[in-house]
Formats: C-alpha cells, structure tokens, sequence
C-alpha cells in the first residue's frame, strides 16, 4: 500500500493482519484555487449549487456571504437572515485524476499530494450534496481505464477512497493526452470537469 502519512486506517485480519490506508481529507497544503473551489467562495460569479434566480424565502444567517442577507427579511423580522435559493441542477462534477509522470512513464513525483488533493475536494463537494465521477487514468487487469460512474453521498466517497488507496507504483497509467480524450468522449455531458494531477494541481475544465 501507499505510505501515507496521515488518513484512516482499515484493519482486517486472517492469518496475518493486513492494512488499508485511506487518503486524508484534510485541508494541508490546499492550493487557493482549491480553496476558491469550496462551495460559497468559486472564482465563478455564482455559486453553481444555488440558483440565484428563484429565491425560495429565507432562514436564520448563519455564515453565508454577506451578499446574500434578505435585508428585507432582516427588517421585517428584526433577526439577520439570509436568502434561501434555489437548487441548482449544475451539481455534477466529473473528477479526472492523471497521475502520470510529465514523461508519460510511472508515476508523477508528485502523485500523493494529487491522490489527496482529490480526495479533499470530492469529500467538500459529497458535502455539499453534488454527484461525483472519477475518471482515474490507471489500467485494470483487463487494460480498463478506472472509472467510478456518477453517484452522490457517503457510499460514493467511499468507493472513492478504498479506490485511491488501491493505486500501486506497480500500476500501468496512460498517458496524459490519451487520457484526457478518453475522459472528454466518456464523461457525464452536464457535469462540470476538473483535472488533477500531471503538472497541475488542479484545473477547471
């Protein structure tokens, strides 16, 4: 298994015990376009969890954003509030995890702190109650790329996670161009892609 030096740890035993170590999900090292991806602060004008077209009432302010107090409801109530939106139908997300070093041989030195970088950012968005795929670009037994088909909640994160904790230097990885074509062709039409891995942390498709 991979080294990780900080994740949840599964413990079976036979005859010997045996160790399945999950990536972390925390937020060590985040780069800030990750962090701007977190719902509530996306480098986008909206956030794509909330149509700000339709709002629904609102509800007692929490930690929203401050453009998204109801003065109105705030005044008449005499309590802050904020606007209660309604559900965005953009809440898929297609993750294409490259670990593929720049030379398109073996793994990319950097392949741990892309594993957990996705890992984090599929956990943020689970969260957020979006549907996730995840294209990872390692061939199977079968020479099958890896791919997880579109699901939501806490099974789907943890399909996810005892995935990327399978990933082996002993595993065989395509390149980068074939396989973002094989992701473009492949992936869910209306979910929105972001790329980890290769020489970037991530990028928004």
């Amino acid at each position: 298994r991979l080294p990780w030096k900080m994740g949840v740890y599964l413990f079976t035993f036979d005859t010997y015990p045996s160790f399945t170590v999950l990536p972390s999900l925390t937020a060590q090292a985040t780069p800030l376009l990750l962090q701007r991806l977190r719902i509530g602060d996306r480098p986008d004008r909206y956030s794509p969890l909330k149509n700000k077209l339709v709002q629904l009432g609102a509800k007692p302010y929490t930690a929203e954003p401050s453009k998204e107090i109801d003065w109105y409801a705030t005044a008449k109530t005499g309590r802050l509030q904020a606007k209660v939106f309604e559900t965005s139908n953009q809440d898929t997300f297609t993750i294409a995890l490259n670990l593929s070093a720049p030379s398109g041989y073996g793994l990319h030195q950097q392949f741990e702190t892309f594993i957990e970088q996705a890992a984090f950012l599929i956990s943020e968005l689970i969260k957020e109650g979006c549907k996730i795929e995840l294209f990872l670009n390692r061939l199977d037994g079968a020479n099958r790329m890896t791919h997880l088909s579109l699901q939501e909640g806490q099974p789907q994160l943890k399909h996810v996670l005892m995935t990327l904790s399978t990933v082996s230097t002993r595993d065989s990885f395509i390149a980068t161009q074939q396989f973002e074509r094989y992701v473009l062709r492949r992936k869910h039409m209306n979910s929105q892609l972001i790329q980890i891995g290769n020489d970037r942390i991530l990028a928004i498709g």
